[in-house]
């Protein structure tokens, strides 16, 4: 569903109809388009404002695309704790769609990450691009989430920091891992070596790494979407070298082509 800031006084109004009329809905998709930041913390809640417990109850996904706004008054971070409130049970939360500046007040990102953290049930965890919400994944430690994306900007750190390992270590029922080092210069390098340093940083349950292939698309050349890599066959092949992870990759990539 598409949410915009004039659905605001249609929904006083009684005029939009609810999600009650769907009574084996599970999965919800909006796409906000707020006409200015504050509209956002309504903007969010709205589609399950007014529901009855049962059907917020049955909802288990939430997906949010948002469109990019110049500033942030932390309206974003603010709605996290009230969707905790009203999808006790929600499983998976996407939020990788979203384009938004968050606040850098302490208040605003402990109300983002009490949100997150408040979602006991949460498996499936997808954030934007932002290397600043790095700690929340420190507050997840010991939480029941199994599936994690990622996209970290490296412009101006070390790709692989060991902040990220540590943070890491910390999910041990982490399953499933999508990770993505982004960079605006074209002549960035991740280093040899780095392959090795990454494996071993990762949560004992890891089974699957997803995106992997973004880790060399500098060196490779390439780079592709969607591939999955067995932890324990790289593992395997690290034995025989790194170069040979790599071409791997790399071959797999032109055989999508």
């Amino acid at each position: 569903m598409t949410i915009e800031a004039e659905h605001l006084v249609q929904w006083e109004a009684g005029q939009l109809p609810s999600l009650e009329r769907w009574p084996r809905l599970s999965q919800v998709y909006v796409w906000l388009r707020p006409s200015q930041e504050r509209d956002l913390f309504h903007m969010l809640t709205l589609p399950f404002l007014g529901l009855s417990a049962s059907t917020r109850q049955r909802i288990r996904g939430f997906q949010v695309h948002q469109e990019a706004l110049d500033v942030s008054d932390g309206s974003f971070e603010a709605a996290m704790p009230h969707l905790a409130l009203l999808l006790p049970n929600l499983e998976e939360l996407d939020l990788s769609c979203t384009v938004v500046f968050l606040s850098t007040s302490p208040a605003s990102r402990r109300q983002l990450c009490d949100g997150i953290k408040a979602l006991s049930r949460l498996q499936t965890l997808k954030l934007p691009n932002c290397s600043d919400l790095l700690p929340l994944l420190g507050e997840l430690a010991g939480s029941s989430l199994r599936h994690l994306e990622v996209s970290i900007e490296v412009d101006d750190e070390p790709w692989l920091q060991q902040q990220l390992l540590q943070l890491l270590r910390q999910l041990t029922q982490l399953q499933s891992l999508s990770i993505r080092f982004t960079s605006g210069d074209e002549a960035a390098d991740i280093g040899a070596g780095s392959l090795p340093v990454l494996l071993d940083g990762l949560p004992p349950a890891l089974v699957h790494l997803r995106e992997l292939q973004a880790l060399w698309d500098r060196r490779a050349g390439c780079y592709a979407d969607g591939l999955e890599a067995e932890l324990g066959l790289l593992r395997h092949l690290m034995g025989l070298g790194e170069q040979l992870v790599i071409r791997m990759l790399q071959a797999r990539y032109v055989n999508r082509q």
